[in-house]
């Protein structure tokens, strides 16, 4: 089973932006997730199609199950 952690952001206008993160280092906790999100907008690199990401609005920890099929 593979782990996602996913970080939503917002910019002023409100227009959303998901990033994705394989497999996050274990145990990871509120802070070190709000720490991460605060220097992702402090460093101005994270933008939606109407500006840059100013706020947070949502991080979640997604556990991704694969199962493949036969096909041949």
């Amino acid at each position: 089973m593979t782990k996602r952690l996913k970080l939503q952001f917002a910019d002023e206008k409100g227009t959303k932006r998901m990033i994705s993160i394989d497999n996050p280092k274990e145990n990871i906790d509120d802070a070190g997730v709000n720490q991460a999100m605060d220097e992702i907008i402090a460093s101005e690199t994270l933008a939606t199609k109407d500006g840059k990401v100013s706020r947070k609005v949502k991080a979640y920890l997604e556990n991704v199950e694969t199962q493949e099929f036969n096909i041949g």
